[in-house]
C-alpha cells in the first residue's frame, strides 16, 4: 500500500475566503447545504464534502454541472483540472 504522503491530494481552486465554487455559487443563491443535497440527491454530509472538494465520481460531477447550469464548471470541482485536456 502507498503512503497518502506519496502522492498529495489534488483539492479544487478555493477564493480569498477558501470557498470553492460550488459553494459560492451555493451562497450567491441563498440555498441551505440541506436544499443543495436535496437537488443532488445526496445526504447533507456528502454534499459537505463535494463543496470541499472530495469525493467526486463523474456522475455527479456532470450532475453539479447541470444545476448549477454551467456556472460550476468541472474544472472548478476537479482538483489539478487541466484546461488544455479538456
Amino acid at each position: 500500500m502507498t503512503p497518502l504522503t506519496d502522492k498529495p491530494l489534488a483539492l479544487p481552486d478555493v477564493d480569498d475566503n477558501g470557498f470553492t465554487a460550488l459553494r459560492r455559487w451555493r451562497l450567491a443563491r441563498h440555498i441551505s447545504h440541506q436544499q443543495a443535497a436535496n437537488r443532488l440527491g445526496v445526504s447533507v454530509a456528502t454534499y459537505y464534502r463535494y463543496e470541499q472538494g472530495f469525493n467526486f465520481n463523474m456522475q455527479k460531477a456532470n450532475e453539479i454541472v447541470r444545476m448549477t447550469n454551467g456556472l460550476v464548471r468541472y474544472r472548478d470541482l476537479i482538483g489539478g483540472f487541466i484546461p488544455e485536456y479538456a
